[in-house]
């Protein structure tokens, strides 16, 4: 019954607004077609890209109930994405298992790598655009861009100083606080300035429902003890800020400083709902720093974008006020790109050159004062890449072009460490990646396109030229190949925004080889090395769609139906050459959003249900008998196929978020969000339960 009210009131809600709202001025339509997509290199227009894209403007940023790019992207885009508590994500995007070391997607802010691999520490505060491309494009950004790349664009704002301030509250004693301002200070002289708090002050609540049908077996598997119970040790705080300060020397020609600082304090963790790894906690501070050059010269745009970034992370050895920092973690990112895109007869070409250094060090102490052997040593991945990219434009604009290719080459160097006893080494290899992808314009609304391209993994300098002690004993393997994929996408689209129809459906196929895994090298005395080993093979089928009934209204209002679904039509692992392909483990079958979307005038008002379907898991808890006792004999008799393989297969689970707005003037907008609005109890990951129903107020005031 509360089901059915809580939709009952936002129908209600979005009637009302209608019905008594006597201002007919017509709704703003942003044509997505006509976007820049940065992330392109070439700059090209959304419309224009063979590749399959998918782009969220500002407005559903701010207007929703995401609080980070992780929860952004579940809830508005195509992709696999698993959320933990404790500001952690894994992303997965056409079939690529989720990491959170997100190997497989290159992750960037305006183009240049974004100093951080967990995209839940990345805060909406400065975004004003989000584009997903995907497919493979180590031809444009090198290692990892396997399944997409993930580029979030910052503003670059120039004219009267204007900003807003956004204050929210809500579920879990959880508050927000965000400043934005930007603008021209004098003359050539503009800036860019983000600020933001979050503090999460309660531990959250599970859910005590479950929308779709679970029998008992999978009632088990979530978990039968959980249902609305809270989650240990799931509050958290963060802040940080994001800044640009630019200048105009001229019309062609500009430079700005761009920087970012992020701090999160005590974030801490339960290991899982049942607290069989033990609680700990974490600090995080990262800093970001790039320039950005940029001149015009005739058919010539020349661009210049030198970076360093650090992320340091420390550990406690538990979760208590008398706890110490037993390890520390520092990653630094830094190089440069420097490109020249030109234009000539409806043509772009670019030319570039990218650098890119990976520094890692780590520390580890038994008490406070001394220090012992980290796990691993230090180490150092160095890798230029050439490329050439182009955007080529026939028959008036019906037939569009991307064609080009990169050539990489990586350094690995790992350092010698006194307490660990290891010697430096160092290995190196060069590869290769080209693409290519066609869009036919059959009509001006018909479209055909398809695209192939190849990709990469680098493996790191443990794998490439380790030979050291940790828990293990490990001994690199120089031979080591990288991990290669090549995908093969194919569709076609219909837009008419006139009639209100948006539609595009896309068949990608994948083959994925030289998986790198970890094997025993001597049984006798068990050291381990690394081995191109597996190979996977996904396809499947992406489906985009929307229909506006505001089009029957010439666009009086906007009330859109809406739905982005992924389903995996093959998903398969062969772990050794000799092996029968095996499902791959923690990729999702069938993942999408549908919705509803309305807006008139002066309100916007948003229903939207995640579809999460089934994946294949290990069985962790297998080691634990206390833990879930009443699973085994339910999976050993309905899930046979997977018990006996130690692993499980998850249910399947519906989440349904809600939100409205209200702009009471042009200064002040109120609003108020639902998540998990019929409080399911859902994991992403198993035995990390997610929040259950939470709700929270926004106030935003526009200056």
């Amino acid at each position: 019954m509360k089901k059915i009210l809580s939709i009952v009131c936002i129908c209600l809600m979005i009637g009302s607004a209608y019905a008594n709202d006597s201002d007919t001025t017509k709704i703003r339509q942003i044509d997505l077609d006509e976007v820049i997509i940065n992330a392109s290199r070439v700059h090209a227009k959304l419309k224009n890209l063979p590749n399959k894209v998918e782009v969220i403007k500002a407005e559903p940023v701010f207007n929703g109930t995401a609080s980070d790019v992780g929860a952004l992207l579940i809830q508005n885009t195509g992709v696999d994405i698993i959320q933990y508590p404790g500001k952690l994500s894994a992303v997965g995007i056409r079939g690529f298992s989720p990491s959170t070391s997100n190997k497989y997607n290159a992750l960037l802010i305006n183009g240049i790598p974004a100093g951080t691999q967990n995209i839940s520490t990345i805060d909406l505060s400065m975004v004003q655009q989000v584009e997903l491309m995907k497919g493979p494009f180590s031809s444009l950004y090198g290692s990892s861009a396997m399944g997409g790349v993930i580029n979030i664009v910052t503003p670059q704002s120039r004219g009267r100083i204007s900003g807003n301030a956004n204050l929210a509250f809500g579920s879990f004693m959880t508050g927000k606080a965000a400043f934005n301002a930007g603008g021209t200070i004098h003359k050539g002289l503009n800036f860019d300035l983000g600020v933001y708090t979050e503090h999460q002050g309660i531990d959250y609540t599970i859910g005590s429902n479950n929308l779709l049908a679970v029998d008992e077996t999978e009632k088990a598997i979530i978990g039968t003890d959980s249902y609305g119970k809270k989650f240990a040790q799931t509050k958290y705080s963060q802040i940080g800020s994001n800044y640009r300060l630019g200048y105009d020397f001229t019309d062609d020609w500009s430079l700005s400083y761009l920087g970012g600082i992020y701090f999160a304090k005590d974030i801490l963790s339960n290991g899982s709902f049942y607290n069989v790894y033990g609680t700990d906690k974490k600090d995080i501070t990262r800093n970001t720093n790039s320039f950005e050059l940029l001149g015009n010269m005739g058919s010539n745009n020349v661009s210049f974008r030198p970076y360093f970034h650090s992320d340091i992370s420390d550990y406690y050895n538990n979760a208590s006020d008398t706890a110490f920092i037993d390890s520390k973690s520092t990653f630094k990112n830094y190089g440069f790109q420097l490109q020249d895109r030109i234009s000539f007869g409806g043509h772009t070409v670019i030319l570039g050159v990218d650098n890119n250094t990976q520094n890692y060090a780590a520390n580890r102490w038994s008490n406070n004062t001394t220090e012992v052997a980290p796990y691993r040593p230090d180490y150092i991945n160095s890798a230029t890449g050439i490329l050439a990219q182009g955007q080529l434009s026939f028959m008036g604009g019906k037939m569009n072009i991307s064609l080009g290719g990169r050539f990489d080459l990586i350094n690995f160097k790992i350092e010698a460490s006194e307490l660990i006893g290891n010697e430096e080494a160092s290995e190196k290899h060069a590869v290769f990646n080209p693409n290519i992808g066609i869009k036919y314009f059959l009509s001006p609304n018909l479209n055909a396109h398809g695209s192939f391209g190849t990709a990469f993994f680098a493996p790191n300098a443990y794998q490439k030229a380790g030979s050291y002690k940790g828990y293990y004993t490990y001994e690199g393997n120089p031979d080591l190949k990288p991990e290669n994929s090549n995908t093969f996408d194919a569709g076609i689209g219909y837009k008419n925004q006139s009639v209100g129809i948006d539609f595009d459906i896309t068949y990608f196929q994948t083959g994925h080889r030289d998986m790198i895994v970890q094997v025993v090298k001597d049984q006798a005395t068990g050291v381990r090395t690394y081995d191109n080993a597996n190979e996977a093979h996904m396809n499947g089928i992406e489906i985009m769609a929307s229909y506006d009934f505001g089009a029957l209204a010439d666009y009086d209002f906007s009330l859109k139906v809406y739905a982005n679904f992924t389903k995996l039509l093959e998903a398969t692992v062969q772990i050794e050459a000799e092996d029968a392909e095996q499902k791959m483990k923690y990729v999702r079958d069938n993942t999408g959003n549908f919705g509803l979307q309305f807006l008139r005038n002066r309100l916007s008002a948003k229903l939207n249900a995640r579809y999460i379907g089934h994946r294949i898991e290990d069985n962790w808890f297998v080691w634990y008998p206390n833990v879930r006792p009443d699973l085994p004999p339910l999976a050993e008799a309905s899930q046979p196929e997977y018990w006996e393989k130690n692993l499980l297969k998850h249910p399947k689970h519906l989440v349904f978020d809600a939100n409205v707005y209200y702009d009471i003037n042009e200064a002040i907008t109120l609003g108020a969000s639902a998540g998990n609005l019929f409080d399911e109890n859902y994991t992403e990951k198993d035995g990390y339960n997610m929040p259950g129903r939470h709700v929270m107020g926004r106030c935003i005031i526009k200056f």
